[in-house]
């Protein structure tokens, strides 16, 4: 298994057959910036985070990187692939976007956190996070490029 950052593993930025076909080069379809928040936010909590964690029986599997097979689905009455989820955009097919939740913190605070130091996290690098209503049990946290000083909500 190898290690993405010191806390990080690379199978918790990659669903699990992206990593088996690719292992530890799997990292290609992963912006090394997100790599580098996701260890600040686990320094700066000083708690362990979970993103995908299906390497150790967990069944989260698309918090990282996306790819098609986690927007589409083969539907035989048609024989062809339907889209079941939106997200043409998202920067989860980028590579650029993680959900995530640390140890011992609702979701809601892990947003109190970062939005009440927002130009810290600003200047390390996070643009956007997801509005609450959308995301009650996770934060979802991505590297955009928003144009703004600050950090940008969405309702996706």
């Amino acid at each position: 298994m190898g290690k993405a950052s010191k806390n990080f593993l690379v199978q918790e930025f990659v669903p699990q057959k992206i990593y088996e076909k690719y292992r530890d080069s799997s990292l290609w379809f992963i912006d090394p910036k997100i790599v580098s928040l996701a260890q600040m936010m686990r320094d700066y909590f000083g708690k362990s985070m979970t993103i995908n964690n299906w390497h150790n029986g967990g069944s989260f599997n698309y918090r990282g990187f996306r790819n098609d097979s986690f927007y589409y689905e083969w539907d035989s009455s048609i024989s062809a692939y339907k889209s079941k989820r939106k997200g043409k955009l998202s920067q989860h097919r980028m590579g650029r976007a993680i959900d995530c939740n640390i140890s011992g913190m609702t979701a809601d605070e892990m947003r109190e956190a970062i939005m009440s130091n927002e130009q810290q996290w600003l200047e390390m690098g996070i643009t956007t996070i997801e509005d609450g209503a959308y995301s009650p049990t996770w934060l979802h946290f991505d590297i955009r490029y928003t144009g703004k000083n600050n950090i940008f909500v969405v309702k996706p």
